[in-house]
């Protein structure tokens, strides 16, 4: 006999706050100085993803500043479910390009491998997302238009082979090598 588990009333809370329409943090604020813990997820997400997923900048440099109650400290470096995905990478996909920026001036490295069965980067995840700004971003000094996965795809093979045609042009106009080849020597339009 499975037993329903209830929800954390101030996970509850503060995930309400983190999704809530606007910009405000004061309820943000005041779920984790009633306790809610910055690290428990609630309907699957801790509060960062949340606050990422819904694109709620402040909300989310709220949460990775604050000071809880209870718990610790939200983890920056936190690397999410079985993929290993860090936060960098989830703002990527989720074209938060202020969010990425913000998590590579508190250190997070790009160059960070998920577990994913290619071993991708942030910049894999931002071309997935299909956000010019986030590539941008992630693409500072054009370091990472020459990154590969752990798999040795550059960011314009993963563009390619998941038909994203107009960041493939973006790519390109960048400077990518159209003619660049991962390690079983295919270009981007094999």
């Amino acid at each position: 006999m499975k037993v329903a588990v209830e929800p954390n009333p101030l996970s509850q809370k503060l995930y309400k706050a983190i999704i809530a329409s606007g910009d405000d943090v004061a309820e943000v604020i005041n779920a984790v100085k009633a306790g809610a813990d910055l690290n428990l997820p609630y309907e699957g997400l801790i509060p960062l993803i949340a606050a990422i997923k819904a694109g709620k900048i402040e909300r989310f440099k709220t949460l990775a500043t604050i000071t809880p109650v209870a718990g610790k400290m939200a983890d920056l470096s936190v690397l999410l479910g079985h993929t290993k995905k860090s936060l960098l990478h989830v703002a990527a996909y989720f074209k938060q390009s202020v969010i990425v920026q913000y998590l590579l001036e508190r250190g997070l490295d790009p160059r960070v491998a998920d577990k994913h069965e290619k071993g991708l980067l942030a910049i894999h995840q931002a071309v997935n997302g299909g956000d010019p700004a986030t590539v941008d971003v992630l693409n500072i000094n054009q370091d990472a238009l020459k990154s590969t996965s752990l798999s040795g795809e550059f960011p314009l093979h993963f563009a390619a082979e998941n038909g994203k045609v107009k960041m493939v042009e973006y790519l390109i106009s960048l400077g990518a090598d159209p003619n660049c080849r991962d390690p079983l020597g295919r270009t981007p339009i094999h």
